[in-house]
């Protein structure tokens, strides 16, 4: 097996997920949805999977940050992947 820079097993995205477990899809009952706090359709739809990473933007864009990140996700070093690239918050 290969080592990456830092002497680990190098492993794919695709290696990885042959382990994830598929899970299915399980709609939650009416009385649940009706007083969940998310009603607006539109804000669910931004969030879709066709728009990640770069959906999660929108949460970063809320928090005042000490230094603003230059990349939502870097993702070149999977399962290690680094969210807010060069971002430094106030935050326990």
């Amino acid at each position: 097996m290969t080592k990456d820079h830092k002497g680990r097993p190098k492993v794919s995205e695709a290696q990885i997920a042959v382990h994830w477990k598929e899970e299915g899809y399980y709609r939650p009952p009416a009385r649940f949805i009706g007083q969940a706090n998310l009603h607006d359709p539109d804000f669910v739809a931004k969030f879709d999977e066709k728009y990640f990473p770069e959906c999660f933007r929108h949460y970063a864009e809320l928090l005042d940050w000490d230094q603003y990140w230059q990349t939502v996700l870097d993702a070149d070093d999977p399962p290690f992947w680094k969210w807010f690239v060069g971002g430094k918050l106030n935050a326990c």
